[in-house]
């Protein structure tokens, strides 16, 4: 308590509020468990028993489960971090009570160190606490202590780094998504971004630009993937001190960020309070009116007002449009590179790759999207107006399902032209025409979850975090299957495409008929495989749907009698949305005149 006291009364605070909530041992036990199942994925593929051990292959396993621990930790930290301090600031503001924080003798210095330490106390804790698992596998040998301590750094470094950027942005943000989604971008451009800056510059041949490959090679260097164990024969004190400057980066970075915060967030803070997102005196008055071109006309009024709203007339913010932009503009890039690879006869793994980043990122940030669909109006108390009108439940949750829905086929566009440039060779058109199917059967589960979760989950927060989640759960559970069930199998890749992070790779390898699996093993069985993952992802998609409409009322206690028949509710045929060009005036004119007096 007297630590507590020390630091302020922000972090005495927030650290009582943070460890008397069941989320964070419940971050906890799902964090072992991931651990767990790593190590159960290295048991599974160990190609040996325990009858033929010996210290040579005690020593190899030992070397599997260090790096297979330090792995899973290092991507756990990269997913948490962030969640944890994404809605430091940005829920207090919404909420107001940062103004009441403002208004007391407290510093902006205390406010910003007390919230961001009592945040990144948890996720320090989870590293120090895989300290000890990881010097306990040094004893089955083939672990190199310098290589523990490297990973303790990386891990200290990536922790605080993450946390320090999605609080940052949390000052600036309004919606706890949108913060997360942003910095999860900015962590992806820095993990897999300048990699491939880096081999596009050298394939483009930028010779004369020496000085800018150079800087992207060092960039790369800096990547805690590639710290996590060292180069071949490279000496202890040189990996070291690349441990040693990354976390140095690491936390003078984090350092201006804070100085950053500390200084802005009271003027961005009454800024915002008197200031709407949207408006028309704000310097980014020109990205306001940034939205994707239509594929489709503007549904009917008539049809389903919801469905028409969601289309019409809600806009996203400036956040989602920056986030949305710079996502298709790096998608545009990739897929540039990577259809000139495959029409000048390259048949590189990096073509799989590219389609696994454009879905996969495409994906999360649908995630993100769908989780608060309903939740935002849930929140605002807008919903409470929609469900007193007599529309029926059933067309409430269908315009909310398109709305969210409709940005799944530009999600599909880029990875199609990807895939049909090796189908001109290959003449796998069927296949490909299911591959797009599954990309949209990903975002149809992925909407349909998003939708139930906010009615299930109260709070905005936990239905993110239960949405991304699940997200990343369906990313790796297919993986560890085919790893612990099929190890030694031709299944194996094909169980891999139900995985949304790696079913776009794996069928793009497919079309490239690269044969990493053995002759034909998985061009052949392709299209069987994909047109089953289809119909798997397009059913679960609608039982959640079903289930979300079936539990609506009672969750969220509205009344079954809806008054008159909607007719967005009549049949099943009427889960398609209605696409007509008609006025909404005279839509609402031709209503009133035939309802009796």
């Amino acid at each position: 308590m007297a630590m507590q006291d020390a630091l302020g009364p922000v972090f005495a605070y927030e650290w009582i509020r943070i460890s008397r909530r069941w989320q964070l041992y419940a971050i906890r036990s799902a964090f072992v468990a991931t651990i767990l199942g790593a190590l159960l994925v290295v048991w599974a593929t160990c190609p040996w028993n325990l009858d033929e051990a010996d210290l040579q292959r005690l020593a190899l396993f030992g070397g599997s489960v260090n790096w297979a621990v330090a792995f899973t930790q290092l991507m756990s930290i990269l997913l948490a971090a962030p969640a944890a301090t994404a809605g430091a600031v940005c829920l207090d503001k919404s909420r107001g009570t940062l103004l009441h924080v403002m208004a007391t003798d407290l510093t902006d210095a205390e406010i910003v160190l007390g919230k961001l330490a009592a945040a990144l106390a948890p996720v320090l804790g989870l590293v120090f606490c895989m300290l000890p698992v990881m010097m306990l596998t040094s004893l089955l040998g083939g672990v190199d202590p310098v290589t523990l301590l490297g990973t303790f750094g990386v891990s200290i470094g990536t922790a605080v780094l993450g946390c320090t950027i999605a609080f940052a942005l949390s000052v600036w943000g309004r919606k706890t998504h949108e913060v997360l989604s942003a910095t999860y971008l900015i962590l992806i451009f820095w993990i897999a971004g300048l990699p491939t800056a880096g081999t596009i510059a050298r394939r483009m041949g930028f010779s004369p630009f020496g000085l800018f490959v150079t800087a992207l090679d060092d960039a790369e260097a800096m990547n805690p993937f590639e710290l996590l164990t060292p180069t071949y024969n490279d000496p202890a004190s040189w990996h070291l001190m690349r441990v040693a400057l990354f976390l140095g980066g690491c936390l003078v970075v984090s350092t201006l960020l804070v100085w950053a915060t500390i200084r802005r967030i009271r003027p961005v803070t009454l800024h915002q309070r008197v200031e709407s997102d949207d408006s028309p005196k704000s310097k980014w008055r020109l990205l306001a009116h940034l939205r994707l071109p239509t594929l489709l006309p503007s549904p009917s009024l008539d049809g389903n007002p919801v469905l028409w709203r969601e289309w019409s007339r809600t806009r996203p913010s400036r956040w989602a449009r920056v986030i949305w932009f710079t996502y298709f503009a790096t998608a545009l890039l990739l897929t540039s590179t990577a259809l000139t690879d495959v029409l000048s006869g390259g048949m590189s793994e990096s073509t799989a790759v590219v389609n696994m980043f454009l879905v996969s990122v495409g994906l999360l940030l649908l995630t993100v999207r769908s989780a608060t669909s309903l939740s935002e109006e849930r929140t605002r108390g807008s919903l409470d107006v929609l469900m007193s009108t007599p529309m029926s439940t059933r067309s409430i949750l269908i315009g909310k399902w398109w709305g969210t829905f409709r940005l799944v086929p530009y999600l599909a566009i880029l990875p199609m032209l990807v895939g049909a440039a090796p189908c001109l060779l290959s003449g796998m058109w069927g296949s490909l025409v299911l591959f797009v199917a599954l990309i949209l059967g990903y975002g149809a589960a992925v909407t349909s979850t998003g939708l139930a979760v906010s009615i299930w989950v109260v709070r905005q927060s936990r239905v993110l975090a239960l949405t991304v989640g699940l997200y990343l759960a369906a990313c790796i559970l297919w993986v560890v299957l085919a790893a612990t069930t099929f190890p030694m199998s031709n299944i194996g890749p094909f169980v891999l495409i139900g995985s949304p992070l790696y079913g776009p790779a794996m069928t793009t390898l497919g079309f490239l008929d690269s044969r990493p699996f053995g002759p034909n093993d998985l061009k052949d069985g392709l299209f069987i495989w994909l047109l089953c993952w289809n119909v798997y992802y397009w059913l679960l998609a609608g039982i959640l749907f079903i289930v979300s409409c079936s539990t609506f009322d009672r969750c969220l206690g509205r009344a079954t009698d809806y008054g008159p028949d909607d007719p967005a509710d009549r049949g099943l045929r009427n889960l398609l949305p209605t696409f007509r060009r008609q006025a909404p005036e005279e839509s609402l004119a031709s209503r009133g005149a035939s309802e009796p007096a």
